[in-house]
Parts: structure tokens; sequence; C-alpha cells
């Protein structure tokens, strides 16, 4: 699950063959934070509605 977190997170990066940007998103940011971002919305939730939609405690 975890490169399928970061894949989704890479919207917007150019695709490379090799997986560049995959790695660069990896050395920037934790998985917990890839899934928290992956989950927001552009509708104004709190921080609790935000990490339980992403199962964070």
């Amino acid at each position: 699950m975890d490169k399928e977190i970061y894949e989704a997170l890479a919207n917007g990066f150019p695709s490379t063959q090799s997986g560049t940007e995959i790695k660069l998103l990896r050395k920037l940011f934790t998985s917990e934070q890839a899934t928290l971002f992956c989950n927001l919305r552009l509708t104004y939730k709190s921080a609790k509605e935000s990490s339980t939609r992403a199962t964070i405690p």
C-alpha cells in the first residue's frame, strides 16, 4: 500500500521510468503525511475529521 500512496501523491509530477518522482516524495514526506494529504478535500474539514478519514489517530 505504501507505494500506492506515493503514486497518488505524485499527481502533477511527470512520471519517469526509474521512479525518481516516487523516491523524491518518499524523502520529503512520511507515509502518514502522504496518506493524510491524499485524503484532504477542497471543502473545510477539521483536523479530527481529516485524520479520521485518513484513518490516522
